[in-house]
Order: C-alpha cells, then structure tokens, then sequence
C-alpha cells in the first residue's frame, strides 16, 4: 500500500482517506469475482462431471489404495524418516555443518 505511505510522507488525510477506499474498494471486487468462479466452477463440475453408478460406494474395489491414500503414506513415511535421522544426529552431536559434510 504505496498510497498509504505516500499520504502519510505528505501529511494529507484526504489522500490517506483515498487510498484506503481504493484499496477496499478493489479487495471487494475482487472478491466478488473470485466468489463468481467459485460458483460457476461448481455449477459447470456438477454439469460436467460424469455421475457415479447407482449402488457404488466410495470405496475402490479390490482394495487398491487411493493416490491419496498412498501420498499420506509416503509424507509419513518421509517425516518418520526426517525425524530419526535427526534424533541420530543429535545423539552423535553433529552439528548442521557436519551432517552436509557427510550428505554430500
């Protein structure tokens, strides 16, 4: 906000009060449009988006995993792994210097 900074360097209030206007004037604008996406997305995915069979539940047959499910598991997996090696660090007193040393 370049306005604000620029009417308090001139000690103008009318130009403070201008700026501030502008600046709420344009975030409601804006979020207006960003609700008008919002909704015509919403009205286009449930016109365009295929319906699922009647009788089929959400969950996959054959009990395959979900992408979803597999990249919860994975980042998990990755911070189990971040925080032993950490731990180990620690306990062996390495320090951030040491433990690049040794990744490289």
């Amino acid at each position: 906000m370049a306005g604000v900074g620029v009417a308090h360097a001139l000690g103008s209030a009318s130009l403070l009060h201008s700026a501030r206007t502008a600046f709420v004037q344009g975030m409601d604008t804006m979020l207006w449009a960003c609700g008008g996406i919002a909704v015509a997305s919403a009205i286009l995915a449930l016109i365009f988006l295929p319906r699922r069979p009647d009788g089929m539940t959400g969950a996959p047959r054959g009990g395959a995993v979900s992408a979803s499910a597999a990249s919860a598991a994975s980042a998990a997996s990755v911070a189990s792994a971040a925080s032993v090696a950490s731990a180990a660090s620690a306990a062996s007193g390495e320090n951030g210097a040491e433990r690049a040393q040794l990744e490289v």
